[in-house]
């Protein structure tokens, strides 16, 4: 008999188990299946939700493309364009060839989104004004291929930001965290730096935004300044009107006549890569051009190429490696107030932003042109 209790009760404890079990884990699966679920308030106010955090993301241009392999390059299904051979040289190997995507910026999308499609992206970034065309365009993206499209500023003082949004819908809050703070900290620094400097102290600038060097911008209407802007430096191009599309500036052609007429005292040139059909940088070109000798800087020897490796430093895409690039810029032009190594600094950024240790042979092809 007493066996028999015995039995009965093993085995009643058995079962009680064996179903205690089997509950907690149909709460867990209930509870796991709650809180894979993302609603993201992005930037242009859009409710995005996600089913769970995205294992294979893209962006609508080549600005978004930069944060997502910043964060995880394994998250990123491709790029808007085939890299070029400059850039893979600071790309990890295994994400070099990642399929050229096309993009949705301008007028001409390239993207094809049957293809799209086929490769299961959980969500789309895109890093544009935040304007009702530009969300009209996302909601369309989304209505043609099914996936969520999170709408982020390009703002400079907006990437931290961004980096916290795009960490979440990845399911990556650390790291994001990480790269956020550290933009954060650097851009406040810079912003400190540069408040210091008097008014009268103060270069001008002129952007060389083309081959010829004569197409350029003004201040506040597009990103190709901000840099320039964050530093507080007169851009000479400020009286030149532009028309806006999409609330993005068109670049604005100059003579060079005109260019003399404002004689500024550094000329930068930002290009999105070397043009290899002519054999030189645009700053060796510009320089060796008698019709450039009477400008001041060139002169002095102030001209110089924006580091373009393996995306530019200053824009084109303006992504956070403008971060660097104003530290770059800073230094290059006010290097008793921004005390830059910008070699270690570049070691750091690279290493946290593109999980790469950069080597000084490297560093000596990225900023060839870019140093006095």
């Amino acid at each position: 008999m007493k066996k028999t209790k015995f039995l009965a009760l093993l085995l009643a404890l058995s079962l009680l188990v064996l179903f205690s079990g089997c509950g907690n884990k149909a709460a867990a699966q209930d509870q796991s299946g709650k809180s894979e679920k993302i609603v993201i308030t992005d930037m242009a106010g859009r409710q995005v939700e996600l089913e769970k955090a995205a294992t294979k993301a893209y962006a609508t241009n080549a600005i978004g493309q930069v944060y997502i392999y910043n964060i995880n390059p394994a998250k990123l299904a491709g790029w808007t364009s085939a890299l070029t051979e400059g850039q893979k040289k600071y790309i990890l190997k295994e994400y070099q060839d990642l399929p050229a995507l096309g993009h949705w910026a301008g007028a001409t999308p390239t993207v094809n989104n049957e293809q799209l499609i086929k490769m299961n992206i959980d969500v789309i970034f895109s890093i544009v004004p935040l304007n009702d065309t530009q969300k009209s365009i996302a909601d369309n993206i989304t209505k043609t291929t099914g996936i969520p499209v999170i709408m982020l500023s390009y703002q400079m003082d907006d990437i931290p930001e961004v980096y916290t949004i795009i960490g979440k819908a990845l399911g990556e809050e650390a790291t994001a965290a990480k790269l956020g703070a550290y933009c954060e900290k650097e851009l406040q620094e810079v912003k400190t730096l540069a408040a210091s400097i008097p008014e009268e102290k103060r270069a001008s600038i002129y952007l060389a935004e083309s081959d010829d060097g004569l197409t350029t911008d003004p201040s506040g209407k597009t990103t190709h300044t901000t840099v320039g802007e964050y530093l507080g430096l007169k851009n000479v191009a400020d009286a030149v009107s532009v028309n806006a599309a999409n609330g993005v500036a068109a670049g604005t052609t100059i003579s060079l006549e005109q260019l003399l007429s404002w004689d500024p005292d550094y000329i930068i040139g930002d290009l999105s890569d070397l043009d290899s059909s002519y054999g030189k940088s645009l700053s060796e070109r510009l320089c060796e051009d008698p019709k450039w000798a009477g400008l001041t800087a060139v002169k002095e020897k102030h001209v110089f190429d924006a580091p373009i490796y393996p995306h530019n430093w200053i824009d084109r895409p303006a992504s956070s490696i403008r971060v660097l690039g104003v530290k770059w810029l800073g230094n290059l032009i006010y290097p008793d107030v921004f005390k830059y190594d910008i070699r270690e600094e570049a070691k750091e950024y690279f290493s946290l932003f593109y999980h790469i240790e950069l080597t000084d042979d490297m560093l000596d092809e990225m900023l060839k042109y870019s140093q006095k």
